[in-house]
């Protein structure tokens, strides 16, 4: 019988297991992807892909870093950072110009080239 753990048992606890309902329409998922397969090219269409190279100069936007300390008259990106490991697609690792690591990773819509 499928369902959901408790977390009870997680921590080795007793089995309480809660009954998964089934969808009142089984069509459904698969009217969803015929709809997402269609609006899918206009979408496409409007999104700007960002690639950016290891050693790249980059801006990131203050308010990421800085969530607590964002008013109006705070800067709306900070760097420059230097691009140190592509991890993915559209994931970055960053240093400062100095060669110290920046912490976490960044995602490309959180970035912008930095052109001198």
């Amino acid at each position: 019988m499928g369902g959901i753990r408790s977390p009870g048992e997680a921590q080795g606890g007793g089995h309480c297991e809660i009954p998964m309902k089934a969808s009142p329409n089984p069509l459904w998922h698969h009217a969803n992807l015929a709809s997402y397969m269609e609006l899918k090219p206009f979408y496409q269409q409007r999104v700007k892909n960002r690639k950016f190279r290891v050693g790249d100069l980059m801006l990131k936007i203050y308010s990421a870093s800085h969530p607590k300390e964002v008013n109006k008259l705070s800067p709306k990106w900070e760097g420059p950072y230097r691009v140190s490991l592509i991890l993915g697609p559209s994931t970055y690792e960053l240093e400062e110009m100095d060669g110290k690591p920046v912490p976490r990773t960044w995602h490309a819509s959180k970035l912008r080239k930095f052109y001198c």
